[in-house]
């Protein structure tokens, strides 16, 4: 089991809920609209890519702080992982390992505050997603 593998669990993101399962670095989810999947390295880099539930598909690129309780990057259609947005999202359950928010085993602290609580209300605001992609794109 990677470093990375802590990003299995469940978070709270700028578009909604995402349900990571990750496993030596393979992931699977969903998101508040649709499905995700791709790969996360142990040095934070992920790289997924989403599926709305109309069929509409596209990349993110984000990266992990160094609890791996935060992830942030960009996001595009097609092909393309930028281009349309900033996705950002704080873990607010970790499965199968430390408590989100906590370093992997083995580093050392991360010098970080733990992710917000979602109940709380400290969830990053929300723009609302595209109920329906641009045209051409």
């Amino acid at each position: 089991m990677g470093k990375a593998d802590a990003l299995n669990g469940r978070w709270t993101s700028n578009w909604g809920e995402v349900r990571l399962n990750v496993a030596d670095g393979a992931i699977t989810g969903t998101w508040s609209q649709g499905g995700v999947e791709g790969k996360a390295s142990d040095d934070g880099a992920v790289s997924l890519t989403w599926t709305h539930r109309d069929g509409t598909t596209g990349k993110a690129a984000l990266k992990a702080d160094a609890g791996f309780a935060k992830l942030s990057g960009t996001w595009g259609y097609g092909e393309a992982d930028t281009g349309e947005g900033d996705w950002s999202m704080d873990q607010v359950e970790r499965v199968g390992g430390a408590p989100a928010g906590d370093a992997p085993a083995g580093d050392p602290p991360a010098g970080e505050t733990p992710a917000g609580d979602a109940a709380a209300g400290d969830s990053p605001p929300a723009d609302p997603p595209p109920e329906k992609p641009k045209k051409g794109k």
